[in-house]
């Protein structure tokens, strides 16, 4: 058993023994990193592809590809974040123009270089770490710096985030600005209510003024800016990435900012009223004018209506006018027509009478209306019979039948009035040869 055990812990032994060669023979690069290899012999060399090389018991030092440096805000009993491929910053704050102070958050990454540069970097820092404090962190710190002083903590906070965020970027890759500060003095705009109107001016008191200070950026001969070369960059590191996430600035700043935000809450309120106003004032113009237009547009409309009827009225009578007068021109050439009709007929019609007339006239000419006239001789001598007959007799007689006598009065008579109708009709008994 003991032998077992002995050879067991040969077999342990020999294994370390083993696995400590191979480690200090052998150095493992692992994918995103290049590892800076210094041998026994004194030979350097750098691994960037993933795997095994030789290092013969010497130094290896493993650098990630990528670095990051993490500017993170921590309240008090807060843990700062942990960074896996770089280092952080708690904390740190810039003074912006107008020495407004405010913590930073923020984030930088910049990739090694390869080759001989990071052999240069490698040999002069040693350790990434040491690249990361010594070299990367007071330099995004300076630029942070460097880009706040161009600025006012009000213009960052107004709008100018953009611009805050493209200036560091700029500076971190090209180079820091070289800037001087000076006194300015700016005029003080107020805005005053000219009647119904807000009018931006000085006022008539006469114009106000105030003193601020501004940064400029330095410019050589040629008008070409001035820049701080970064050194880390000039050592062949490329800045990948570089953020301005959040800056939260001082109490006194933040209060200074509610009461601001109230005052322009207050004169966005006032100016929406006043524009309220603006527009209800407009609208019941707009109103006036639309009621005008729309009674203008009745009246027009009744116009054109009572024009239009008008004509109608008008069209209307011309057509019954016009009607009336060719009814009038037809019903007299119809009467026309009738008349001449009537005269055509009544010439007929006298003609016919004159030709009956003439016939009669002719008959009466050629017998002398014989049959007539004995016509009538025959009525005269039926009355007359008739008179003699009723004529009362008288009872006595005066002698025989001679002259005297009643029968002889009665011829006489009758011989008396056949001729007195003879004379009255102008009738000759005779016969014509």
């Amino acid at each position: 058993m003991q032998f077992m055990k002995k050879v067991g812990i040969g077999i342990a032994a020999a294994s370390l023994v083993c696995i400590g060669l191979f480690n200090s023979v052998m150095v493992n690069n692992e994918a995103g990193y290049q590892t800076h290899v210094r041998t026994i012999m004194g030979t350097e060399k750098v691994l960037t592809e993933p795997g095994y090389d030789t290092k013969w018991f010497g130094k290896a030092t493993a650098w990630k590809q990528a670095q990051t440096l993490q500017f993170s805000i921590v309240k008090d009993g807060e843990r700062s974040p942990e960074v896996d491929d770089g280092v952080g910053v708690d904390n740190y704050k810039v003074v912006f123009l107008g020495n407004v102070d405010g913590a930073v958050e923020a984030s930088t990454r910049v990739r090694m270089p390869v080759g001989e540069q990071f052999l240069q970097i490698a040999r002069e820092y040693r350790t990434p770490e040491n690249f990361l404090q010594l070299a990367v962190v007071p330099a995004v710190k300076e630029t942070l710096q460097t880009t706040a002083s161009l600025m006012t903590a009000d213009d960052f906070f107004a709008g100018g985030r953009s611009e805050f965020g493209s200036n560091f970027d700029d500076q971190l890759r090209n180079g820091q600005y070289a800037v001087k500060r000076k006194e300015v003095q700016k005029a003080v705009i107020q805005e005053r209510q000219e009647g119904d109107k807000l009018v931006s001016g000085a006022g008539s008191d006469g114009e106000q003024k105030r003193t601020e200070f501004v940064t400029e950026k330095e410019v050589d001969n040629k008008g070409q800016e001035i820049r701080k070369a970064q050194q880390f960059v000039s050592l062949g590191a490329q800045v990948v990435e570089a953020r301005i996430t959040n800056i939260i600035p001082n109490e006194q700043f933040r209060g200074r900012m509610v009461k601001v935000q109230t005052a322009q809450a207050d004169l966005a309120i006032a100016r929406a009223d006043r524009l309220k106003e603006e527009e209800a004032k407009l609208l019941a113009v707009a109103r006036g004018q639309r009621e005008v237009e729309q009674k203008r547009q009745e009246t027009l409309r009744d116009q054109v209506e009572k024009t239009t009827n008008a004509e109608t009225e008008k069209l209307l009578a011309l057509t019954t006018a016009s009607k009336e007068q060719e009814s009038a021109v037809i019903a007299r050439k119809t009467a026309t027509e009738l008349l001449e009709k009537a005269k055509i007929d009544g010439l007929a019609i006298k003609t016919l009478a004159d030709a009956s007339a003439y016939e009669k006239r002719v008959i009466l000419e050629a017998d002398g209306a014989l049959d007539k006239k004995l016509a009538t001789i025959e009525k005269m001598t039926d009355a007359i019979g008739q008179a003699i007959a009723n004529a009362p007799v008288s009872q006595f007689s005066m002698g025989g039948g001679g002259s005297g006598s009643r029968a002889n009065q009665v011829e006489d008579f009758m011989s008396l009035m056949n001729a007195q109708n003879m004379k009255t009709l102008s009738l000759d008994m005779g016969i014509k040869k």
